[in-house]
């Protein structure tokens, strides 16, 4: 019966994911014990330990958007106080593709500036706001000419976009 207690253990996870190893003595008796109930209980545990390898969250940062890409991308210069570097200096010459509204500060060097084909919502150029992030790969399908300003920066998935802050994107 004592190997009966330690297989519940086991199986049955606390919330906070302490992940214990199943050994296969455990499982040999279990498949001795009631065969079905004992099966059904290993596999929730070892879904609950498996649920628990969580991605590591990506932090909330804040952003400001500067203008638009001749590729149909956005640029975001990421806020340069915060211990978050994901992006690199772009040298900014104005909208290279739709203009947007509000003031640009143009030729001019921003530091940690990322490249987004994220729909934004209903923003100014010059606007803060808040986000989470995750790398993206994707490319664009429009062609920037020869004349246009190109504008090389690491590309992202904006996640969770808030306008007012990151307690807004953080799960309860």
């Amino acid at each position: 019966m004592a190997t009966a207690k330690r297989f519940f253990f086991v199986a049955v996870q606390p919330q906070w994911c302490s992940r214990t190893p199943v050994s296969i003595d455990i499982l040999l008796k279990a498949l001795t014990m009631k065969k079905a109930f004992s099966i059904l209980l290993l596999l929730v545990g070892a879904a609950v330990s498996q649920s628990c390898e969580k991605k590591a969250e990506t932090p909330c940062v804040m952003g400001t958007l500067l203008g638009t890409t001749c590729a149909g991308g956005y640029l975001v210069q990421v806020d340069t106080t915060s211990q978050v570097t994901i992006g690199e200096p772009v040298g900014f010459q104005g909208d290279a593709g739709g203009p947007l509204s509000g003031p640009a500060v143009k030729n001019r060097v921003y530091n940690n500036v990322i490249m987004t084909y994220t729909a934004l919502p209903a923003m100014q150029r010059g606007q803060r706001f808040y986000f989470q992030y995750e790398p993206d790969s994707e490319v664009s399908s429009r062609i920037c000419t020869a004349n246009m300003s190109w504008y090389e920066a690491p590309k992202y998935n904006l996640l969770g976009i808030s306008n007012t802050s990151c307690s807004t994107l953080l799960p309860e």
